[in-house]
């Protein structure tokens, strides 16, 4: 075993070298991978703001329903105030240059 090790040295250095390098780039892509997820996570919740809950539905409902909610007495107790919002999925093209963007969340 020894005597193979040694005579193909450069093979076995190339083999460590390369298993090395792989390694780090995973390494790499994973802690990447890690910190934009954060950071898009961090953006999200910074735009969003004190959001705590949503109501989503198929269909569209009136934008009176978040005023109604608020004069509840138990929803005052609960929430600070309700606001009507748009989420649709859609696409978006830029006027310049046509290119496209398929999945664009829409807020209104």
């Amino acid at each position: 075993m020894k005597k193979n090790l040694l005579y193909y040295w450069r093979i076995n250095l190339a083999v460590v070298l390369g298993a090395a390098i792989a390694a780090a780039v995973l390494t790499g892509a994973l802690l990447v991978g890690d910190s934009v997820r954060g950071s898009l996570r961090d953006m999200t919740l910074e735009r969003l703001g004190d959001i705590d809950y949503a109501l989503v539905s198929e269909r569209f409902f009136r934008a009176a329903l978040a005023e109604d909610l608020m004069q509840s007495p138990r929803f005052r107790d609960l929430f600070y105030r309700a606001a009507p919002a748009i989420l649709l999925s859609g696409s978006a093209v830029a006027p310049q240059n046509k290119a496209r963007a398929s999945q664009v969340e829409i807020t209104g």
